[in-house]
């Protein structure tokens, strides 16, 4: 498996390109396409490093969330989905990207 530290600096890399391509090719910053662009690279940079609520877009689609209360994790199960799902519980405070599908087992 590649190096974490390696992976971060390609991202950061891609990160840097995808900013300097909408700046080349005028596409706005809130430009739906290079939005979702972004905000994938961003969330891939900072997956396992929680980040509040304030911070979520939808362009990240389903998250894994957490609540912090009193110092610490709650200690239950996450949730998955977005605050605009219907059974969204209202309390998480900190969300981390979902993991994408593991390998095919053998």
């Amino acid at each position: 498996m590649a190096d974490r530290v390696t992976i971060t600096e390609a991202l950061q890399e891609a990160l840097g390109l995808a900013k300097l391509a909408a700046r080349l090719t005028g596409c706005r910053r809130d430009d739906d396409y290079v939005a979702g662009v972004r905000a994938k690279i961003e969330a891939a940079i900072s997956f396992g490093i929680a980040r509040p609520l304030d911070e979520y877009h939808e362009d990240y689609g389903f998250v894994t969330w957490w609540t912090w209360r009193d110092g610490a994790w709650l200690g239950e199960p996450s949730y998955i989905g977005s605050p605009n799902c219907s059974d969204w519980p209202g309390y998480p405070t900190h969300w981390t990207p979902h993991p994408e599908f593991p390998e095919a087992p053998q």
